[in-house]
């Protein structure tokens, strides 16, 4: 399994509201074995995003589930 291109950003822009808020909605795109998918996920900033779907990858790879049940 080969992660690569993987980015990171907000769904939604900041607000007064959402700075306060310890988790907002960030959108993870990446590359998987080439194919493009992108993911949606609460986090507190775009680099704990990014680490959340790597552990999520390697967690699925690890159990031989590595089906892109989340795309």
């Amino acid at each position: 399994m080969k992660i690569s291109n993987m980015n990171a950003f907000t769904k939604y822009s900041n607000t007064k509201e959402t700075d306060k808020m310890p988790l907002v909605m960030h959108v993870v795109n990446f590359e998987l074995n080439g194919i493009k998918n992108s993911f949606e996920l609460m986090a507190e900033c775009p680099i704990d995003a990014m680490k959340k779907v790597e552990a999520i990858l390697k967690c699925s790879e690890n159990r031989k589930e590595v089906k892109l049940w989340f795309v």
